[in-house]
């Protein structure tokens, strides 16, 4: 029997729009972050990465992609450890999406007496998580957990 990591999210995007950037070998890559309640009722962050032709979807600055719109991910969580010069290992967590689409109808949502503003995802949870290139270097020893 094979084993496999699959994740599903479903929420908001950011407060920044996905970066798009390309790498050495010409690969487009993007990067953003996701906010998505748990059971509970609290936001938990996301950290997104994609490649390829999803990454250009995604980071296209006049597409559609734009703070606060609910999106559909899939993907597989990746962890990577980024070595800091005076501690331990940064531990990053990200999603790899594989398939990422728009959800939510603004207008609609709105029209339910949603708020659907990019300042409400930061509103009633911790502060929004910067994004780190899973192979970039760590610039200091903070731990999040």
């Amino acid at each position: 029997m094979a084993n496999f990591s699959r994740t599903l999210l479903i929420g908001k995007l950011g407060k920044n729009r996905p970066t798009l950037e390309y790498n050495a070998q010409g690969t487009a890559i993007s990067k953003c972050t996701m906010a998505v309640q748990n059971r509970d009722g609290k936001t938990e962050w996301q950290n997104l990465y994609a490649e390829g032709r999803t990454a250009e979807i995604m980071g296209d600055p006049t597409g559609n992609y734009t703070p606060g719109k609910e999106i559909s991910v899939e993907g597989e969580n990746r962890t990577f450890r980024i070595a800091v010069k005076n501690g331990p290992a940064k531990v990053v967590t990200f999603v790899k999406c594989f398939f990422v689409q728009l959800t939510g109808n603004a207008p609609q949502m709105a029209m339910a007496g949603m708020d659907v503003s990019a300042d409400a995802l930061t509103g009633d949870s911790a502060e929004e998580p910067e994004v780190d290139a899973p192979a970039a270097k760590a610039e200091s020893d903070d731990v999040p957990f």
